[in-house]
């Protein structure tokens, strides 16, 4: 069996809308073999669209009709920046701060 990974850009204007989501219905219509990934994640909370995110990983459109319920579910990617990089700050500093990011997003907790 084959997985199939729908890589979104969370910071999307029209995340609902997805390309890859789109297409991956095309291949697995029942959803049971696609995973959700949404990458810039700390952008996306940054941005007031943690309430989005959340409904559409609960299978929820915004306009309250049935979103697409991926039965491997979603994930998030946050990366560490460039600037991060630079500045030293290893993997292990950047996963405390990304978790303690999420933690404090009111519509996840």
């Amino acid at each position: 069996m084959t997985i199939i990974l729908a890589v979104c850009d969370a910071t999307e204007s029209d995340i609902e809308n997805n390309i890859s989501i789109k297409i991956s219905k095309e291949f697995d219509r029942d959803s049971n073999r696609t995973i959700g990934v949404f990458t810039k994640l700390d952008l996306a909370i940054n941005s007031g669209k943690a309430g989005q995110l959340k409904n559409l990983m609960q299978g929820k459109a915004s306009d309250g009709r049935t979103g697409i319920n991926l039965k491997c579910g979603y994930h998030g990617v946050i990366n560490r920046s460039k600037q991060d990089i630079q500045n030293g700050k290893t993997i292990s500093e950047f996963k405390i701060q990304a978790k303690a990011m999420c933690d404090r997003v009111p519509e996840w907790n």
